[in-house]
């Protein structure tokens, strides 16, 4: 008898997972396995309408007691486990190189130490410097007394983090925080990329050093308008950043997905390096909607499936667009910073809806309501977009 295969889908409270719940069960029709670190016993199985099992990530302890309850639950199939967010993947593969309990699952993932290198701005700032890739210039605390002499914009960033959450802007000379002042064991300071509207992502899935998939997409409009989230980008063919990123990847030794965001630098010309996330992004939902196939390639590849693939149908369509409509659109257009015309305009043929399109109507509203009402989930989304 055949196993069936199944896919671990975490976080499933998050957007993101949503959006990665309804794209592999609902449109690649794969069984797959839900999991969250709350919410799990009403919440979720109310809006998914099926089981959701706890897996939690405060500790590396109970994660791995709940994997192995998921994995003994699961002993007759295949199980393969999807990178969706940060926090478990670590766990995941902190367990892959130190444990043999993950025996029985198929992955793509690159080693704990290149995960852990991307994930840590300044540990990949030096990557980047040391290899030759482009980046913006950093500054330490050797350097950093060069910027009250011969002045550029530049900003703060944690080391450790995503989004906008803790990162500072300094466009003068008299803005500038002390050497002393300056958090340097948390922080990482780069000049400021100036780029008008050039800002882009590139999408990759990397397997056994060959590039497999990718696509670009142009970051439109965010929210805030200066500094925030992407809330619609279109996909676009730059082939000179796919060209770069696949040499960082190749650098790396990278293995899964990946994605790395480039600014266009109108003072040099060229473009910049400035980050890598090693699991899936937020616009994943473009990546299907193009015709990437990066989701469904992931998990044949991960089964050893090479022959399944037919790579002649993963033509990336460009000029297709992903929105995030609610609540970010909407509250821009209620505070008059979009406009009715553009607001309005829903073209489902060219357009993907986050937490719309692949869901169904009730699972969609469900999680609405979800999310609207949950407090913990608006504050740190709020703390986010920094409104």
């Amino acid at each position: 008898m055949q196993r069936k295969n199944y896919v671990l889908i975490t976080d499933v409270n998050s957007r993101k997972a949503f959006d990665v719940v309804n794209i592999i069960q609902r449109k690649l029709k794969y069984h797959v396995i839900l999991a969250a670190s709350k919410d799990f016993d009403i919440k979720l199985p109310l809006i998914y309408g099926r089981k959701v099992e706890m897996l939690r990530v405060d500790n590396i302890v109970n994660f791995k007691s709940d994997l192995l309850a998921i994995t003994e639950k699961h002993s007759s199939c295949n199980l393969i486990y999807l990178p969706v967010s940060e926090k478990p993947t670590r766990f995941f593969l902190m367990l892959k190189e130190n444990e043999r309990i993950l025996s029985r699952w198929f992955t793509l993932t690159p080693s704990l130490q290149n995960f852990n290198l991307t994930t840590d701005k300044f540990l990949f700032q030096r990557f980047c410097e040391v290899h030759n890739h482009p980046v913006p210039k950093s500054y330490n605390e050797n350097n950093f007394q060069e910027l009250f002499t011969k002045f550029t914009p530049v900003v703060l960033k944690p080391k450790f983090g995503q989004g906008s959450v803790g990162i500072k802007y300094f466009y003068s000379k008299q803005d500038l925080p002390s050497v002393e002042g300056v958090d340097w064991d948390n922080n990482l300071i780069q000049e400021k990329i100036i780029s008008k509207s050039n800002v882009a992502g590139a999408f990759f899935l990397m397997y056994n050093q060959q590039l497999i998939s990718s696509y670009c997409h142009q970051r439109l409009r965010t929210f805030p308008e200066s500094g925030g989230v992407t809330v619609y980008s279109k996909s676009v063919d730059y082939e000179e950043i796919i060209v770069l990123g696949k040499k960082l990847l190749g650098d790396l030794r990278w293995e899964g997905v990946a994605m790395i965001e480039f600014m266009f630098d109108e003072s040099s010309g060229k473009w910049k390096i400035i980050e890598l996330n090693p699991r899936l992004w937020g616009s994943v939902m473009l990546s299907e909607f193009c015709n990437s196939q990066i989701l469904k390639f992931y998990i044949e590849l991960a089964l050893g499936n090479q022959e399944s693939i037919d790579f002649q149908k993963s033509y990336v369509k460009t000029n297709l667009a992903i929105r995030w409509l609610y609540p970010l659109d909407i509250i821009s257009f209620f505070k008059g910073r979009l406009p009715a015309k553009e607001f309005l305009n829903i073209s489902p043929a060219t357009t993907c809806y986050v937490n719309i399109t692949y869901s169904s109507f009730y699972r969609t509203f469900a999680y609405f309501i979800y999310f609207t009402f949950n407090i913990s989930s608006i504050a740190r989304f709020f703390k986010k977009i920094k409104v």
